[in-house]
């Protein structure tokens, strides 16, 4: 990310905005940094991923600052913007929630279409019923009201969305089946484990007797049960799972019959 673009943005930005800029642009410094001290994988991973959240806080700052359609000169143009798209609202509710901070507008009194967009969610401003406009909305009108009311739905579905990803209501399917592969890993674990340590006991137990199978059944499915229970409740796990290759023992060297005992 070239300074001037920066610098260009940090110039007409919010301080809020300022802020995160300046401090998703030092992470991504300090990741660089680090990136060439040690100049391995995981170093670079973590610089590109703090390149590229620096990127994406840029380009959105940049698209309201900066949007294809160009801003409306005054509160007085937003209002009749508003009003033109079938929006319920006068002029002085405008001011008074401009001036209260619900309708941001920019040093030179001029209104971003995004931030009046952001407005009508947040205002909740409703559309002017055909009877209150003596019933000659024309067609086009029309279809652009549903367009609009489309538009806006959207965004509603979208902020609904970011607000529950925010709040962990949503995971990436990657963690989501590392954390399994790492539950089924530490499941398999802790299974060798207690057949390791658990075997002795289970032969003392039946005295190996056939009959006593039972006897072995529900032992084993008892220590079984305990085990997934423990599994079961596990929330977070630090593990790093290795499969190494089975050794094969070497064959014991043979017996002569011949030889003393």
């Amino acid at each position: 990310m070239d300074k001037p673009r920066l610098e260009k943005i940090l110039e007409k930005c919010s301080p809020d905005e300022k802020i995160r800029v300046t401090t998703v642009y030092n992470g991504s410094v300090r990741a660089l940094k680090a990136y060439k001290q040690r100049g391995d994988a995981a170093s670079l991973r973590d610089w590109e991923a703090a390149e590229a959240a620096l990127v994406r806080l840029v380009e959105e700052i940049e698209g309201r600052l900066y949007p294809a359609e160009p801003p409306l000169k005054n509160l007085t143009a937003a209002c009749r913007t508003l009003q033109e798209e079938g929006w319920k609202i006068k002029k002085s509710k405008l001011y008074q929630d401009a001036k209260s901070g619900k309708l941001r507008v920019q040093p030179d009194r001029s209104v971003l279409r995004a931030d009046l967009d952001s407005y009508v969610l947040r205002a909740g401003l409703e559309r002017v019923g055909v009877a209150e406009n003596s019933g000659k909305i024309e067609q086009g009108q029309a279809e652009k009201l549903e367009l609009e009311n489309a538009k806006l739905r959207k965004q509603v579905e979208k902020l609904e969305w970011e607000l529950a990803r925010d709040k962990g209501k949503y995971l990436l399917k990657e963690n989501v089946r590392t954390e399994c592969a790492l539950k089924i890993a530490a499941l398999e674990a802790g299974l060798k484990h207690w057949i390791r340590t658990g075997a002795p006991d289970l032969v003392y137990a039946v005295g190996g007797d056939p009959a006593k199978a039972r006897v072995l059944i529900n032992l084993y499915e008892a220590r079984l049960d305990e085990l997934l229970d423990e599994m079961g409740r596990m929330e977070e796990l630090a593990l790093e799972v290795r499969r190494h290759p089975v050794e094969t023992p070497a064959p014991a060297p043979a017996t002569d019959p011949e030889a003393p005992a």
